[in-house]
């Protein structure tokens, strides 16, 4: 949340500009010193550091989140957390310190999951054999499922620990090098991300990045490279040999001088699985690769496939403080492209997008009346039906997909979905209070799959939501909570088996240190 009012405070021009590309921000970072926030903001402060011996301590608030859902599983950019139906519970505790250039954060994560039973598909979407009962059951091909991202998580509540947003950082003048398991959030997005977000546990990794926008004349410059280890769900399949994959990827974004407020992105990212001779320097450099398949071309390998699945992503965001306004847009590829003449012919093959919006308008008092909205497609595009186009998120070779533990690390909305997002807040010295709306198709490509036929048009699966939420900003604690109507209309596809639910959240942070 404390991120979320710095990109406010942004905007409406109370902190030096910031790209809010490249997620998470450092410790310390994009927001003023508490005398400076203005009486809206006071959520965001974080603890003032204690130093002893040269060493910074800070000790981060105590948090439990709370989520509820009556009636079937529902969430997304929740980390580690896997809200079910019923009650799940999360404790993040923990704090940073840093001595010169070395940053070390701890927070782990324990988590309790009701897991409450409800309704699963039954025949003819039955699991093949080899797999969990609770897999996803489609994106299947010659027996083989595509995606781990379980339906259920067993058949029973459970407890989690997980590391969280832990990390060790060490900065030298414009550079910082890391390891962590914290999560990485690529591009604009407020709602989905589709390179990277944080709707799935953090992955082990190590980074090489700039610790500040770096400037090159024309403008400024800022990356952040990675290398990873994912890990499968334990409700995938039955094969041991396959359950971590290797992930790389690199993130540039450039702020043009002339054109202050705007931000430009450009993302790839690699996942496969691990080679059985061990990772070799390309395997490392993925990155940099050429962009086409004929650049790939070998005598054994005629078309230039690979074993290995690739996001691509352009993205920019442009923050105007004057007018408390910004706008963003992230357009993805999930394919190479044969060459430049394919590019040109069929820009469109293997797109995903995501544009969006941010209003705050100043009131009376202090307070704040904002604006937003979102919207994510990342269903099929028209050249399926000349082409084999892929499905976000999952693939051919590398089974599990791009999923850590069993969730999607992308757009919360998931494979083959679409989804809208419209919400407006009022904040103020007491806290904020606002309501929002949601509309997500639910996983297309699988849908027009299943139903290739006539007289199906009507069978297409999506939630509907609205809802109301608020915090109350007290000296010692922060509360905040959300309540919505939350429908899944045409459930697993059938027609007219819609059902509805209630979906709360409730946070409570206890604030320490000096405020």
């Amino acid at each position: 949340m404390a991120e979320d009012y710095a990109r406010l405070l942004d905007i409406t021009g109370h902190v030096a500009p910031s790209s809010f590309l490249i997620r998470p921000l450092a410790v310390g970072a994009a927001l003023p010193s508490a005398a400076a926030l203005p009486p809206w903001a006071q959520v965001a402060r974080r603890s003032a550091p204690t130093v002893h011996d040269g060493i910074s301590l800070w000790v981060d608030d105590p948090t439990v989140r709370l989520f509820d859902n009556t009636a079937f599983p529902f969430g997304q950019n929740d980390g580690a957390v896997w809200e079910g139906r019923g009650l799940t519970t999360a404790l993040d505790v923990g704090g940073a310190a840093r001595w010169r250039g070395l940053t070390l954060t701890i927070r782990p994560q324990l988590i309790y999951t009701q897991n409450a039973p409800f309704h699963l598909p039954v025949a003819p979407d039955t699991v093949p054999r080899g797999y969990s009962p609770y897999a996803y059951p489609w994106h299947r091909a010659g027996g083989q499922l595509r995606i781990d991202m379980p339906l259920r998580f067993g058949n029973a509540a459970f407890w989690t620990l997980d590391p969280g947003q832990t990390s060790l950082t060490l900065q030298r003048g414009l550079v910082k090098i890391g390891v962590g398991t914290e999560n990485l959030w690529w591009g604009p997005g407020r709602e989905n991300a589709i390179v990277m977000s944080d709707n799935a546990a953090g992955f082990p990794h190590a980074s090489f990045a700039s610790s500040r926008p770096v400037s090159v004349g024309i403008g400024s410059v800022e990356w952040q490279w990675i290398w990873g280890r994912l890990t499968e769900s334990k409700y995938f399949d039955t094969v041991s040999t396959n359950n971590h994959r290797f992930l790389t990827g690199l993130i540039g974004t450039f702020q043009p001088k002339p054109l202050p407020g705007l931000y430009l992105g450009l993302a790839r990212l690699f996942y496969e699985y691990y080679p059985k001779g061990g990772l070799g320097v390309r395997d490392y450099l993925l990155p940099f690769e050429a962009l086409t398949k004929l650049s790939l071309v070998t005598p054994s390998d005629s078309l230039g496939n690979d074993r290995r699945d690739q996001l691509l992503a352009i993205s920019a965001r442009w923050a105007m403080p004057a007018s408390g306004f910004e706008a963003y847009v992230e357009w993805s590829r999930n394919d190479h492209a044969t060459n430049v003449r394919d590019f040109l012919t069929e820009p469109e093959h293997s797109q995903g997008y995501t544009v969006g919006f941010q209003q705050a308008v100043p009131l009376s008092g202090g307070r704040l009346l904002r604006f937003s909205g979102e919207l994510t497609h990342l269903e099929q595009d028209a050249t399926k039906a000349v082409r084999g186009t892929p499905t976000y998120y999952t693939h051919h070779i590398v089974l599990q997909g791009f999923t850590q533990l069993g969730q999607v690390i992308g757009a919360g909305i998931g494979p083959g979905g679409d989804g809208q997002y419209l919400s407006g807040d009022i904040l103020a010295r007491w806290g904020s209070a606002g309501l929002w709306a949601l509309r997500q198709a639910v996983d297309n490509d699988e849908f027009y799959v299943k139903f290739d036929s006539t007289n199906a048009f009507w069978n297409n699966q999506f939630i509907l939501g609205v809802g109301a939420r608020g915090s109350w900003d007290l000296p010692r604690v922060t509360i905040e909570g959300s309540v919505g109507w939350i429908k899944n209309y045409n459930r697993y596809w059938v027609y007219l088996d819609d059902v509805a639910q209630l979906h709360a959240t409730a946070t409570v942070r206890w604030h320490l240190g000096t405020r």
